[in-house]
């Protein structure tokens, strides 16, 4: 399969989001946010405030992607048990 010039123009502007969520995930603080959010919920306001950070530090990473990135595209659903990978 050959690609051309427009169907690389149209993959970098679909993956744009996703560029964008790993670029923000390169700042440590980001990624403190995304470690305690992997333990468990939390709210902005409490994120901010026990890490010692502005509310925009948090609030820049979601801003950034929006809901258009779908690295997972089952995240959320109800496909797997917890029996499956």
């Amino acid at each position: 399969m050959t690609i051309t010039a427009i169907d690389a123009e149209i993959e970098r502007v679909e993956l744009a989001p996703a560029a964008a969520l790993f670029r923000s995930l390169g700042d440590p603080a980001r990624l403190t946010i995304v470690r305690r959010l992997a333990i468990a919920p939390a709210r902005v306001t409490d994120l901010a405030a026990g890490l010692g950070l502005a509310q925009s530090t948090a609030e820049a990473v979601l801003a950034a992607t929006g809901n258009s990135v779908a690295l997972c595209p089952v995240w959320g659903t109800d496909c797997c048990d917890g029996d499956e990978p």
